[in-house]
């Protein structure tokens, strides 16, 4: 069954990709929730460099890799006791609860959830991350190449997401027009992103990274959560081409100021 599936998912990207990579087999298939650690507050430590990701081009080969994991509500239980009652800012995942995701941990494949997270926490919407990684697990937004989620969340998925939550939000899926947008809005308006794309625009064997920030009035800079290994608070970044170029740019939202939800 394994090697069949392998074969279908290469034909799959072969048909509809002009490049591909395989990601490095997980240490574990199945996490172990009695080895993860409760620490509440804002979390630091490695995210970006050294992981490896599929390498997929556009909206159709994304879906076609994607899984639902069964065990969703088993986890939900585990992660939530793991977040507590109140979780900060996700600056770099691998110091964060080490939750479960599908057959993978939170630093390894979390990238997506996080940057769901802390931008939702930006325009004040409190979702637990373990409900956010509920619904990955259970609306099927995860890769798949051996094992459920392996391969992290589309990131296309993220729309999905948000509208299975009723959350407004603007798509882009043109570099230039995000980088203007994005550009213009620093130093004259608050506003709330989330962007994914490659680690490197010439050798994408180095996989994607999905990352959540934002804007100000009060500054000219970009404030960019979960960015790099060495990050211990938000980076500050002088323009959106500083850390996005037009060839690592895979797609990108903006979530507008979230409306009072009525009782």
């Amino acid at each position: 069954m394994e090697k069949t599936l392998c074969f279908v998912l290469s034909i799959v990207m072969l048909l509809s990709l002009t490049v591909t990579a395989f990601a490095a087999e997980p240490e574990s298939d199945t996490p172990n929730p009695a080895t993860f650690t409760e620490n509440d507050g804002d979390y630091i430590g490695e995210t970006q460099e050294g992981s490896e990701r599929a390498i997929i081009y556009d909206p159709p080969a994304f879906k076609a890799l994607r899984a639902s994991y069964s065990g969703y509500e088993a986890h939900y239980t585990y992660n939530s006791k793991l977040e507590g009652s109140s979780m900060g800012y996700i600056y770099a995942q691998r110091e964060c609860p080490q939750f479960a995701i599908g057959g993978q941990y939170m630093a390894d494949v979390g990238y997506e959830i996080a940057a769901t997270y802390n931008a939702l926490k930006l325009r004040g919407r409190i979702i637990p991350c373990s409900s956010i990684i509920r619904s990955f697990e259970k609306d099927g937004y995860l890769l798949k190449y051996k094992t459920v989620g392996d391969w992290g969340s589309d990131p296309y998925a993220i729309g999905d997401y948000l509208d299975d939550n009723s959350i407004n939000y603007t798509k882009y899926t043109t570099y230039e027009l995000m980088k203007v947008l994005v550009d213009r809005s620093a130093g004259s308006s608050y506003d709330v992103y989330i962007v994914s794309f490659w680690n490197d625009a010439i050798d994408m064997f180095q996989g994607l990274h999905t990352v959540a920030f934002y804007t100000s009035a009060s500054d000219n800079v970009i404030h960019v959560y979960n960015y790099s290994t060495k990050s211990s608070t938000v980076e500050t970044k002088n323009s959106f081409s500083s850390f996005v170029s037009g060839g690592k740019f895979i797609v990108g939202y903006q979530i507008p100021q979230l409306r009072a939800r009525s009782i």
